[in-house]
């Protein structure tokens, strides 16, 4: 077991709230793609304090509660890629125990027909390869919209606002 990092109040602050916006972020995923499947496995971010480089862990394991999620935090340590660049690695000696939580997800939708994922995956296939190119298109709209409006972070809403050149540099 890693002895607990020491973090300051306002590194406390701060990584509890990037924490709770990480977490948000990833069960509204979990809402769009319409599933309870929403594993877990080991979810990573970075995030950098002052001269600290922080490794946040949201998980779900044999180690938590049914139906919960954990968030630890390591410290990093500077190292140089394989390139030479200056760069961060984890150190998994001391780690703080932010949270564990219960999680809601959104009732599973299912069928009432109970079809096999193949056999929905092949009906889209050829429903979809009938459409016309003005369908295909409202469709690819519509999606992206909701993508952009629901799930998008700003840096990845910065990119398509440069992309279509609408972008207005702050």
């Amino acid at each position: 077991m890693a002895d607990e990092l020491q973090l300051s109040p306002h590194e406390l602050e701060i990584l509890s709230k990037f924490a709770d916006d990480e977490l948000s972020a990833l069960l509204k995923i979990g809402e769009v793609v319409g599933t309870t499947d929403l594993v877990v496995e080991d979810m990573r971010s970075d995030i950098q304090i002052d001269d600290r480089m922080f490794d946040l862990h949201i998980f779900d394991d044999d180690f938590c509660t049914e139906g919960h999620v954990a968030c630890v935090v390591y410290e990093c340590d500077p190292c140089k890629d394989e390139h030479g660049m200056d760069n961060w690695t984890t150190n998994k000696d001391k780690c703080y125990h932010l949270w564990e939580r219960k999680i809601e997800l959104m009732p599973e939708k299912k069928s009432k027909n109970k079809y096999t994922d193949d056999q929905i995956s092949e009906a889209v296939t050829i429903v979809v390869d009938n459409w016309d190119i003005e369908t295909l298109v409202q469709f690819a709209y519509d999606k992206m919209h909701s993508y952009y409006r629901e799930v998008a972070d700003l840096d990845t809403l910065d990119d398509l606002m440069k992309m279509s050149s609408y972008y207005k540099g702050e």
